[in-house]
């Protein structure tokens, strides 16, 4: 009866498959020693065998239909443990042989004799050794990948995007791309934009099937909110094992940015207030969709109600000549007056953390009244902490209106320069709440008290 060689192996982090070829060197040298013809090897790589693991095995179900078809009759595996960690399918193993159509050698233990109650009692009780084993791997394992969490340290999964498969050796090419995809979102570019930017350079990492050829904006900004580019990880954590990417500064503008509600556009085509302006309409405040007549004319609609229809180039025309005199007014950058710098803000962000780290640290050992009084100081060191990391949002947030020209004419042309894109950020960096209202029955000219402007 023809022979067959199940080889498996639960992680290959390098992904070379050393350790399945080590197991079949074995079995073959077995299979010497039984006199047996090996005539097929299965190997299942990088996949694990326990009773927690949804990851389906191909190569062993092959292996049972070949012996089920009565075209394998034995199989040679390094242990019981290699071809499953599972009593129920060990169940399917025990009444194959039992059958006779199956027969077990390992190299660890020889020749399993599943034909016997005894050789079967055996099998079940390593069966059950090998679960439990399976489970107790499973619970140091995510035990110690929350140790390396809370110690800032790289902890295993996917390669993420920018490093090498082991999470810390930087990749030069994906890290340019974040750094430009922050400066670029900082500069007023949308997600989608970067993307098509990123996919004219190089494809997706083919993280899991199917394989995709072509960014998306919503990966791009996974990627770019991710803490790990700022040398991160969730919570504040500052990691040990990588060096960030953007400035922790940075990575929180990116941030402020990508989830400002004013950036929420809605359906239908992008137009320079799509998502931003609000309905003036008594009792509605509803943002505003880009529309257009029978006629062809591009309009403004309230993504509310039907009460908001008119024309948007008078208004589009009018938001521009505001933004430009009060960008000109306002030459000391918006949001940044007489505040600290980046450096300080960081500074102050990290000496809160130690803070929040010691009392917490104290906490597990601290009794009545002294308890009471740290978890009272806990809530007031977290609000602090939001507040310094806002105002290092708000530093990097605003860098759409850095460096602009002085006068109204510089700023004309940056404007007329710039596509909707660019636009749509110059009138989000600037502190402006725009209103649309109805321009009146039979009106048919522009009249600016429709369309309010304020300071936010």
């Amino acid at each position: 009866m023809n022979a067959a060689i199940y080889v498996r192996i639960s992680a290959d982090r390098e992904g070379r498959e050393l350790g399945v070829q080590r197991q079949e060197e074995d079995c073959r040298k077995l299979a010497t020693e039984l006199g047996l013809t090996v005539v097929e090897v299965f190997s299942d790589n990088d996949i694990s065998a326990s009773t927690r693991s949804r990851k389906p095995r191909p190569a062993y179900a092959r292996m049972l239909a070949e012996v089920d078809a009565g075209r394998i009759g034995t199989v040679l595996a390094y242990s019981t443990s290699r071809l499953t960690r599972r009593p129920l399918e060990f169940e399917g193993i025990i009444s194959r042989a039992d059958a006779g159509r199956l027969r077990i050698a390992t190299v660890v233990a020889g020749e399993v004799d599943l034909t016997t109650s005894d050789g079967q009692t055996m099998a079940r009780v390593l069966a059950a050794f090998d679960a439990r084993e399976a489970k107790a791997i499973s619970e140091r394992s995510k035990r110690e990948r929350q140790q390396r969490r809370e110690q800032g340290r790289w902890h295993g999964g996917f390669r993420p995007f920018g490093f090498e498969p082991n999470g810390v050796t930087p990749r030069a090419g994906e890290q340019d791309l974040i750094k430009s995809g922050a400066a670029a979102v900082l500069a007023g570019r949308t997600v989608a934009g970067i993307a098509r930017d990123w996919s004219a350079v190089m494809p997706p990492p083919a993280w899991r099937p199917p394989l995709v050829v072509k960014w998306r904006g919503s990966t791009v900004r996974d990627i770019l909110t991710n803490p790990r580019v700022a040398g991160m990880l969730p919570g504040g954590t500052k990691a040990r094992d990588w060096s960030p990417i953007v400035d922790e500064e940075t990575w929180r503008g990116v941030v402020a940015v990508l989830s400002n509600p004013g950036r929420k556009t809605g359906r239908g085509d992008i137009r320079l207030l799509t998502g931003i302006a609000h309905c003036g309409v008594p009792g509605c405040g509803g943002t505003l969709n880009a529309g257009q007549t029978k006629a062809g004319t591009h309009t403004y609609r309230c993504l509310v109600g039907r009460h908001l229809d008119r024309a948007a180039r008078p208004v589009d025309d009018y938001v521009r000549d505001v933004w430009i005199g009060f960008v000109a007014a306002n030459r000391v950058p918006i949001g940044k007056a007489a505040g600290p710098s980046t450096g300080d803000l960081a500074g102050r962000a990290a000496g809160i953390r130690a803070r929040l780290a010691e009392l917490e640290a104290s906490l597990s050992d601290a009794e009545g009244m002294a308890a009471a009084m740290i978890a009272r100081s806990v809530p007031k060191l977290e609000a602090e902490l939001l507040g310094v990391e806002a105002d290092m949002a708000e530093a990097a947030g605003t860098s759409a209106l850095a460096g602009l020209p002085a006068d109204e004419d510089g700023l004309r042309a940056v404007w007329m320069a710039a596509d909707t894109e660019k636009r749509r950020s110059l009138i989000l960096a600037a502190p402006l709440r725009i209103t649309v209202l109805p321009p009146g029955r039979g009106v048919h000219s522009f009249d600016p008290d429709t369309a309010p402007i304020e300071r936010v």
